[in-house]
């Protein structure tokens, strides 16, 4: 093998594919990156098992071939190297390494066959529909989801977001048991009704890949025959230097139960409440302060008389907090305690000015929205967070 890519672009190929590499691996040989040349393309593979990333970049190639190196070591190395140069890789037979040079910098890696690698790729063919969806929008749909998912291992199925396809549309929901973050939107495409559970960690590396793919080409999204599998497929802008050309990521679904998280949704609330949300969060984090290292919980006061609400948190070792800010309030006068950080999560997802809060009872959910007045598709994405009990 031997190959010449600009420093940039072999760089970025091995920041995307190796973020999903793990130190606790069974086979030394997941700890590497495959590096594949053929028909003319250059892949770069990494994977865990259960998520694999295959990405290819620009160059040029002079001889075609696949090995496999440690790919922390490689990828280190190469972003030491002057950008803006070829990087050229070359498979050394006789000591079985791969010398990788650029300028005066030269070093060799010792390599493992690459039939040794898995074959991340074996499943392709037994894909059903492909479904084309907006880069931007999967994007968005996914960053206001996966974060309220579980982050431990000893609950599988709420490490995962639920993805749901219906001819109403596209659905992502993520609960951790404590909070709920769901985000729907419509599709041109008639589809057959189809839930399938996707590892959030999964998701959020499509989310950064995402960041830097081609915006005017949709990603391809396909799940396999026997629902095992969930492949995505997208564009980056291969004219650009530190770019790539085509990413594939596959990830395998977890056949687990999701809870019917509609149950739990405030339908019709007894205090309702339009507030600024860049004011009801700085209020938010300045109680949060008092209190994040110990039980987070901070109280929102909401005064029907004066159409306004306090945020407050107290510490025994710390002190006390409240603040005060105004709010349009209709229906009942309210006390609840939230998760500080819950509610200051829910509040960075939502991007409009105004934030809609419903409650029924200090013991019950309370669900926000983004203002429907300011985006048309507010409705299409809601959050509900549990109430806390203070020990006061």
């Amino acid at each position: 093998m031997r190959i010449s890519c600009l420093q940039e672009n072999l760089a970025k190929g091995l920041s995307i594919a190796g973020r999903v590499t793990s130190s606790r691996v069974t086979m030394p040989v997941l700890e590497n990156i495959l590096i594949a040349v053929e028909n003319g393309r250059i892949r770069l593979v990494c994977t865990n098992l259960d998520v694999s990333i295959n990405v290819w970049i620009n160059g040029t190639v002079e001889e075609e071939g696949a090995l496999t190196v440690p790919v922390r070591l490689l990828t280190e190395f190469v972003n030491l190297l002057p950008s803006g140069k070829p990087v050229n890789l070359t498979y050394l037979t006789q000591s079985r390494q791969l010398e990788v040079s650029c300028g005066q910098f030269r070093t060799a890696f010792n390599t493992i066959e690459a039939n040794q690698f898995p074959d991340v790729q074996d499943s392709i063919h037994e894909m059903e529909a492909t479904l084309n969806l907006d880069t931007h929008e999967l994007r968005m749909m996914i960053e206001e989801t996966a974060f309220a998912a579980a982050t431990g291992e000893d609950r599988p199925n709420l490490a995962c977001v639920q993805v749901e396809l219906a001819d109403t549309g596209l659905t992502l929901a993520a609960t951790d048991g404590f909070r709920l973050a769901v985000r729907h939107t419509t599709l041109e495409q008639a589809e057959r009704d189809q839930k399938i559970l996707v590892p959030a960690r999964a998701l959020s590396e499509l989310s950064r890949i995402l960041a830097d793919a081609d915006s005017s080409k949709p990603v391809d999204v396909a799940v396999t025959n026997n629902h095992s599998q969930i492949l995505a497929n997208l564009h980056g802008l291969s004219h650009e230097r530190g770019s790539f050309v085509e990413v594939l990521l596959i990830c395998q679904l977890v056949d687990a139960h999701f809870p019917d998280y509609n149950r739990i949704i405030p339908q019709e609330g007894a205090t309702s409440v339009i507030v600024d949300r860049n004011n009801l969060l700085q209020a938010t984090r300045a109680s949060f302060l008092l209190t994040r290292e110990n039980n987070n919980i901070v109280t929102a006061k909401f005064n029907t008389e004066e159409d306004c609400i306090e945020i407050s948190s107290e510490s025994n070792d710390r002190g006390d907090s409240r603040n005060k800010l105004e709010a349009r309030i209709s229906g009942e006068a309210l006390d609840i305690s939230f998760n500080g950080q819950y509610l200051i999560d829910a509040l960075t997802h939502i991007q409009t000015e105004f934030v809609v809060m419903d409650m029924t009872q200090n013991n019950r959910p309370a669900k926000l929205c983004p203002s429907a007045s300011e985006d048309s598709k507010g409705r299409d994405f809601l959050q509900v967070i549990m109430p806390m009990t203070s020990a006061r």
